[in-house]
């Protein structure tokens, strides 16, 4: 949380890609969110002014993936962010991972 203030009820969401099956998300060793169909949704709490945190997300590339790449992104937002979020650019975390088939 860059600030100014305290961010509330702060949920991080990941709506996976086709290409993908959820596996697991864990917060600081704990498991942490749910998963509906291929997306995902975790609340992790109250984040004041300075505060960050970390969700990790394990994910497996299905057999019936297509194409060469897979784009992943997860979005970050909070109950009170458009009254106290002045910059929106880190708001979001992008993956894009190259897919090699082996025979």
């Amino acid at each position: 949380n860059d600030g100014p203030g305290t961010a509330n009820n702060v949920v991080v969401t990941d709506a996976l890609p086709a290409g993908l099956q959820f596996v697991s998300a864990t917060r600081n060793g704990t498991s942490i969110g749910t998963i509906n169909g291929q997306n995902f949704s975790a609340n992790v709490g109250t984040l004041t002014d300075g505060q960050s945190t970390s969700v990790l997300l394990v994910a497996r590339v299905r057999s019936s993936a297509t194409g060469t790449n897979i784009d992943n992104e997860a979005v970050v937002g909070a109950d009170n962010s458009n009254t106290l979020e002045t910059d929106t650019t880190d708001n979001t975390d992008d993956d894009v991972d190259t897919l090699t088939r082996t025979v």
